[in-house]
Parts: structure tokens; sequence; C-alpha cells
């Protein structure tokens, strides 16, 4: 009876997942781009989920001072029987800024739109409260997320943190800098061009063009049984990076073979899929902390223990560019894995 159940669960994930992906692709289809993993940059570790900014102000600004912005989700709401939630939006800003907070409250108080629920925003199987205090009482959670990055830049440190956005053997401490798209995934975060008073914010995402690894081999979105810091109102709290922060960091392929110079991980190396630690467990050690210790972008109060992660025992379940929903395997090979989250790696796919 209990296999049954989660059988049930996990079909609803699936049809959840597929909805979100069709609101992707109909947003797609009207605007001609797809959403940005979030309305506001997120270049360094001083964005938090809920922080107020001052949205498309004039340059120059730092990162900080653009705040935590609107989710994927909130851009797909017209396309996922959420206009009444949008048009209220848009009635109050005539088009959605990078600003989406005013302190811990949606940035237009008579509105509380983040405690409002989404049915298709929650899994069955999540096994977290509907409702959580990250932007103050009542909080409507969500565990789909962007899968914006493969990785971070860097290892995560007090200093600039970035997501991984140039080709293998490439990074740096300012890789989002100066570029118009933040993160190789395919919902990325705005990118900045420039400085000072000519500093540029991109406004639109990315289009299925720049997807030249193919729509059914590209990861876009993921659940996430994370139960702090969650929240699909805010762009901070949606989205993860693929792989584990605290493990190996991904390489380029030096040996022969189809997929030389793209991104590597050894096989049997512990990655991002399933590692977390439960809201339940009060004081865990800091070996159990594989996400708290090294999330940059959560702040004390609201940190993130879990990536890419599920209830649904040995998978997790991704959803698709082309609108199809699978469950990974968390023994994929962690180099596969990878390389179905970036849009343009150009590698071949070898173990779905």
């Amino acid at each position: 009876m209990q296999a049954a159940r989660e059988a049930a669960r996990r079909n609803s994930c699936l049809n959840n997942n597929k909805q979100l992906l069709l609101a992707l692709q109909n947003h797609h289809d009207t605007k001609q781009y797809l959403p940005m993993a979030s309305t506001a940059p997120i270049h360094t570790a001083s964005a938090t989920a809920g922080q107020s900014g001052n949205g498309q102000a004039t340059p120059p600004n730092t990162d900080s001072q653009y705040g935590d912005g609107y989710s994927w989700l909130v851009q797909c709401l017209p396309f996922m029987e959420g206009t009444t939630i949008y048009n209220q939006l848009g009635q109050q800003t005539n088009k959605l800024q990078a600003a989406a907070f005013s302190g811990t409250k949606a940035a237009y108080p008579n509105y509380n739109f983040q405690q409002i629920q989404l049915d298709t925003a929650i899994c069955p199987s999540y096994p977290g409260e509907e409702t959580s205090e990250l932007l103050g009482d009542d909080t409507a959670v969500g565990n789909y997320v962007a899968m914006a990055a493969t990785h971070y830049a860097v290892k995560p440190t007090s200093g600039a943190v970035h997501l991984q956005t140039s080709a293998p053997g490439t990074t740096s401490s300012t890789d989002c800098n100066n570029k118009s798209y933040c993160g190789n995934g395919t919902l990325v975060f705005p990118g900045q061009i420039g400085s000072g008073n000519s500093a540029k914010i991109t406004k639109k995402g990315l289009n299925f063009a720049s997807v030249s690894d193919g729509t059914s081999n590209t990861v876009v979105i993921c659940e996430s049984r994370e139960q702090n810091n969650t929240s699909w109102y805010s762009g901070v709290a949606s989205y993860v990076v693929a792989n584990w922060p605290e493990g190996v960091v991904p390489t380029r392929q030096t040996t022969a073979g189809a997929n030389i110079n793209k991104w590597y991980v050894a096989p049997g190396t512990p990655i991002g899929l399933n590692k977390g630690t439960d809201k339940s467990q009060e004081n865990p050690t800091n070996g159990d902390l594989f996400w708290l210790k090294t999330w940059p972008h959560g702040g004390v109060t609201a940190q993130r223990s879990w990536g890419p992660s599920s209830n649904h025992s040995g998978v997790v379940i991704c959803g698709y560019l082309d609108g199809h929903a699978e469950g990974v395997q968390e023994g994929i090979d962690p180099s596969a894995y990878l390389h179905l989250v970036t849009r343009a790696g150009r590698e071949v796919i070898t173990n779905n």
C-alpha cells in the first residue's frame, strides 16, 4: 500500500514538473525568451532571500542594492493560471522591476503575495510544511527550483561568490561581471555589462536558440526538499546549482574522447543529488551540513541545507526544456549529470 501511495505521489510530482515546463515554454512562445531565475542580479554573497532593493535604479550600484528579485515562477504566473496574481503585481508596478521586497515583506505591502499557496509548486512527497518563516509568517514554500548553473565558480568563502558562467578552465572570481547572464544553465540570473553610470542589467532571459545542447538534453528545473530557505516567490530561494558545494569542484576533462575539454568529475565522486540535512536536526554536526556551510546566498537565518533533492527513493525529479520530466538517479555518472545542466556545453550525453 505504501509503495502504491509513493507511486501516485511520484506521478503527481512528474505532472507538476510538466505543468511548470509547459508554462516555461508558453512564456518563451509569447515573449520569445525564457524567464530568468530572478529579476535581480546575484553576483555576490550579499544577496539574501527577502532582501529589499532599489530596483533598476541608476547605476552605479553594488550588487546587494538590487536585493532579492521576483523568481522565475512569478514571471510564469500568467502561463499557469496565475494571471490574477500577476496582474495585481502589474497594477502596482506597471512591470516587474528587479526589487521584489521591502524589508521582509513583498514590495507592495497591500498584497502579501509571498503567502499565496501554489498547488503546482509543492511535490506531494515533500517532507516539510507548506509554510515557513523565511519572508515573515506563513511564507508559502516552493520546492521546484531553477537549475541555474553546474556549480560555483570558486568554492564559497567570505569573499565574492559567483555562479559558474564561463567555459571550463576560465573561471575567476569575477565570473559574472561584464556578462549578459550569470550561470551556465538555462534559467539564469541577470548579468551586468559595463560599470558605473554606463552599467546595464539584463532584463530578458535566454531563448531556445541559446540552448545548443538540445532541449531534450537540458535540465532546467528540479525539485528540492529544502525546508528553510524555500519560497516560490523569492528569486534567491528558487534556484540551486547542480554540484554539491562541499564536494570536488568540476574541472576540465583532459583525456581523449567525445567530452574532452568539457566539465568533468571523476566517476564515483559524490555529487549534489540528495545531499543535505533535515530541518528536524536541531544541532547537526558540521559534517552533516552539506549545503549549509557553503550556500552563499542565504544569510544567517535563511541558510540552505539542500540542493537538488527529493523524498523519492534514489532519484530526483528533473524537468527538461522539451517538456518531459524524469527521475535522475543518484548514481548517475557525475560528469553526465553536469552535462545535462549546461545549455551550450556541446557535450555528448553518455549516461541519462
